[in-house]
């Protein structure tokens, strides 16, 4: 096993692709931070029962006799996000102090610096992020509501959190499986505690259900691709296993949905259910 660390993660990740033919038969493991389930049995102590996505209902009745405690759980991941240091600081004063915090930020500012991203353009970025909440939006969305302007240089951006694996992007799906690149897309922040260091830098406003969404989007991810679907009816989240599409709806408010017609396998993610189907989820 050949680990690789480095100051600069971007560059890391293109490093890689320096060496076609001479990688051998191995496989690239990519050090997330921690899920919520990993959380669980780390800081909670929890031995949890882990489903795939095609029968998660299984893993959410065998966790639901620690329904309370995952209920804490997720609260206290939602503030400090899979981060060791973050983990730490709430685990031992009961909040993140604004030095881990600050901490974090000039990691993210010294990857994006390198990759040649100004930190103002990048601070209206996130800025515009956290006013979206996960509403579908498109590369000219972001340049007109920036000082930007370049639709081109908007997704560069973009482009640069996403590799730093700050953010993620889903894209529409249609009903017969076409992935539809051209269309507004879905951004969210890959961690709660990201999420919260963007909205302090930015003084923007914090929104709880966005942050459960973007959670259970991120958690999705590491093990299935992962998009959304709107049209006369919507769902948050497609995971796509073995061609089949699976939906997601999030919901932390008394929402009704109409499921679309066409995905046959369909969960409703609420507050009473959410922590439960996240603790769940298989993933590393």
């Amino acid at each position: 096993m050949l680990i690789v660390t480095g100051s600069l993660s971007l560059d890391i990740l293109k490093q890689k692709e320096r060496f076609p033919g001479r990688r051998g038969n191995g496989s690239d493991h990519v050090l997330y931070p921690l899920n919520f389930r990993t959380y669980a049995k780390v800081v909670g102590g929890l031995e949890l029962q882990e489903g795939d996505i095609d029968n998660l209902n299984a893993a959410v009745d065998a966790n639901r006799p620690y329904d309370r405690k995952l209920r804490d759980l997720l609260e206290a991941y939602m503030e400090s996000g899979g981060f060791p240091l973050a983990i730490q600081d709430k685990h031992q004063y009961g909040r993140v102090s604004p030095e881990t915090e600050r901490a974090y930020l000039d990691w993210m500012k010294g990857d994006w610096n390198k990759a040649g991203k100004s930190d103002r353009y990048m601070k209206e970025v996130f800025s515009y992020l956290c006013r979206a909440r996960g509403t579908p939006v498109s590369w000219n969305n972001i340049s007109t509501e920036t000082s930007i302007r370049s639709s081109h240089t908007a997704r560069s951006y973009i482009e640069t959190l996403e590799s730093m694996h700050a953010v993620l992007v889903l894209h529409k799906i249609k009903p017969d499986g076409q992935i539809e690149y051209k269309k507004n897309k879905k951004i969210h922040f890959t961690d709660p505690f990201i999420y919260r260091i963007a909205c302090n830098y930015t003084g923007s406003e914090y929104s709880y259900e966005w942050a459960v969404e973007a959670v259970s989007a991120a958690h999705l991810s590491r093990i299935a691709e992962t998009y959304y679907w709107r049209g006369k009816t919507e769902c948050d989240i497609v995971a796509l296993r073995d061609g089949r599409q699976i939906g997601f709806e999030i919901t932390t408010g008394v929402k009704r949905w109409k499921a679309p017609w066409h995905l046959k396998k369909r969960y409703l993610l609420d507050k009473k259910n959410v922590h439960l189907y996240l603790s769940g989820i298989q993933g590393r």
